[in-house]
C-alpha cells in the first residue's frame, strides 16, 4: 500500500486548486508531455486544454523540455505545494472514454489522443485557443530570424522538414523538373506506405509523406503565393532541422531565379535539437507560412496571425521513389 501511495505522489503533479473549487469527488485531465518533442508537447497541452474547456474540468501540466522558457512554467510551479489523489487513473485515447468515468478520475492525455475535428465544440476551441496562447507565451523577447525588411515586402516562413539525423532518411528523389509522368506509374502516398510495409521502417517520407514533403512542394507554393499576391516582393526564410540550411537555400534560390523573391536562413549551428524554441516563435511573426503536416508547425499556425497558410493535403509516388504533393490546403485571411 505504501508503494502504491508513493507511486501516486511521483506520478501525479500537484494541482493549483482546492476541493472547494470543484464538486467532490472530482475529475481532471493531465497533460502527459514527459520526454516528448517540443511540437508533440504543445499539441498535448492544447488537446488537454480543449478538453478542460469543453468539460469544465481542471487540468494538470507536467514538465517538458524548454517549459521554463514559457508562461506555463508558472502554472507548473504553482502546483508543487498542493497534492491531489485519485482512485482512478485512466489513459484515454478519445472522448468516448471520458463518459465512462463519472467521478474521482484522472484522465491521462498523451500524444496518441485523437480529437474528432468534425465534432469539436466551437466555443471550447475559442476558449482553448486563447488559453493556449497565454500558456505558451515566450517569457523573453522573440529573436528575429531575418534582417529587418521594408514593410512592403511579404515575409514567408518556410518550415522544411528533412529529419536532421533524428528521423530516418528520406526515399524521394529530387524531381524539381518533373512535369509529366505516366499515370500508370502513380500510386497514392498512403497506399505506398501500406503496400511497402518494410519501407515504412526505413524511410520517413514513406511513413509520413506530408510531414516530409519534397522540395518541389515548397517551391511550387512560393511561386503560388507570389502570383496570388500580384507579384509583390517576397522574402523567404528557411527554417529547417537540416544541419546545412545554406544548401537548401541556394538550391531554392537557383530554382526560383527571381530578383523579386529573396531568401535567407540560419548561417551556422543548426540541428534538429537546436533553435527549436527560437524558430517556433520566430515563424509565428511572419506574414505567410508554408508548412508540412506536423504538430510543431500546426501549433505555429495556431498562435500566428498569417495572411496565408499552405500545407499538403494529398500526395502520390511516381515510380515508387519520387514523391509529389498534388493537392494542398490553403487558408487565407
Amino acid at each position: 500500500m505504501l508503494k502504491l501511495i508513493t507511486a501516486f505522489i511521483f506520478f501525479i503533479l500537484p494541482l493549483n486548486f482546492s476541493y472547494l473549487d470543484y464538486a467532490y469527488p472530482i475529475r481532471a485531465f493531465k497533460a502527459q508531455t514527459g520526454r516528448s518533442r517540443f511540437g508533440d508537447c504543445l499539441s498535448i497541452i492544447y488537446t488537454t486544454k480543449y478538453l478542460s474547456c469543453k468539460y469544465n474540468l481542471p487540468v494538470l501540466f507536467t514538465k517538458f523540455n524548454n517549459y521554463d522558457e514559457l508562461e506555463i512554467q508558472k502554472s507548473i510551479d504553482s502546483q508543487e505545494n498542493n497534492f491531489i489523489y485519485f482512485n482512478n487513473i485512466i489513459k484515454i485515447n478519445n472522448e468516448t472514454e471520458i463518459r465512462h468515468y463519472n467521478e474521482d478520475t484522472l484522465f491521462i492525455v498523451d500524444v496518441n489522443f485523437s480529437l474528432n475535428k468534425e465534432e469539436m465544440s466551437p466555443q471550447a476551441v475559442h476558449d482553448a485557443d486563447n488559453d493556449f496562447k497565454k500558456l505558451i507565451k515566450l517569457t523573453r523577447p522573440i529573436q528575429p530570424a531575418c534582417p529587418k525588411l521594408d514593410k512592403n515586402i511579404i515575409k514567408v516562413a518556410l518550415h522544411v522538414r528533412k529529419g536532421g539525423g533524428y528521423d530516418l532518411p528520406l526515399l524521394s528523389k529530387d524531381a524539381l523538373d518533373l512535369e509529366n509522368y505516366n499515370p500508370e506509374n502513380v500510386i497514392d502516398a498512403d497506399e505506398l506506405a501500406i503496400e511497402h510495409q518494410k519501407k515504412r521502417f526505413y524511410f520517413s517520407d514513406v511513413r509520413w509523406p506530408f510531414k516530409f514533403p519534397p522540395d518541389s512542394f515548397y517551391l511550387k507554393q512560393i511561386l503560388y503565393i507570389y502570383k496570388l499576391l500580384n507579384n509583390k516582393p517576397l522574402h523567404v526564410h528557411i527554417f529547417t532541422d537540416d544541419p546545412n540550411p545554406k544548401c537548401i537555400m541556394e538550391k531554392y534560390k537557383k530554382f526560383i531565379n527571381n530578383p523579386n523573391i529573396t531568401f535567407s536562413c540560419r548561417q551556422q549551428d543548426n540541428a534538429h535539437d537546436k533553435n527549436v524554441v527560437d524558430d517556433f516563435f520566430a515563424m509565428s511573426t511572419f506574414d505567410c507560412l508554408i508548412r508540412p503536416v506536423s504538430f510543431y508547425s500546426e501549433n505555429i499556425q495556431r498562435i500566428g496571425n498569417f495572411k496565408i497558410v499552405i500545407f499538403p493535403a494529398h500526395g502520390i509516388w511516381v515510380k515508387n521513389d519520387i514523391l509529389i504533393i498534388d493537392e494542398v490546403k490553403t487558408i487565407t485571411k
